[in-house]
Formats: structure tokens, sequence, C-alpha cells
């Protein structure tokens, strides 16, 4: 599949968003839950932790969601 088809396709759309929005709920929680325990610092690092760990449960859930049907 071409570049310019992926870029038009919704399920493309639809995934970039979802990680998005994943990403942004990971930070926003992770980083209140590491500032209450360990200050400013341990608020960054567990953002940056809970970034990667929402966006990797996305990603699962979007390759089982969004697969293409077999034919």
């Amino acid at each position: 599949m071409k570049l310019q088809q992926t870029l038009k396709s919704p399920r493309t759309w639809l995934a970039v968003g979802l990680w998005a929005v994943s990403a942004v709920v990971g930070l926003i929680w992770g980083y209140d839950f590491g500032a209450r325990v360990g200050g400013t610092l341990g608020g960054v690092v567990a953002a940056l932790c809970s970034v990667a760990f929402c966006t990797l449960l996305t990603d699962g859930l979007l390759s089982r969601v969004l697969r293409k049907p077999r034919r």
C-alpha cells in the first residue's frame, strides 16, 4: 500500500487519534501519580513510563480491532 493511500485511510487517522488520546491520558495520570509520590522528577519519570504503557496497550487493541478481514 502506498503512503498516499495509507494517509487517506480513515483507519489510519482513527488509529493516530486513539494513540494521541491514550498518550495524553497516560501523561496526565502518570504525572499526577508520580508527582504525589516522588515530587516533580518522579512525576516526569512516571508520566513517560505511563505514556509508553498506554500507547502499547492501545497498539495491541488497535491491531486486533482494525485488522483487515481475511479473504
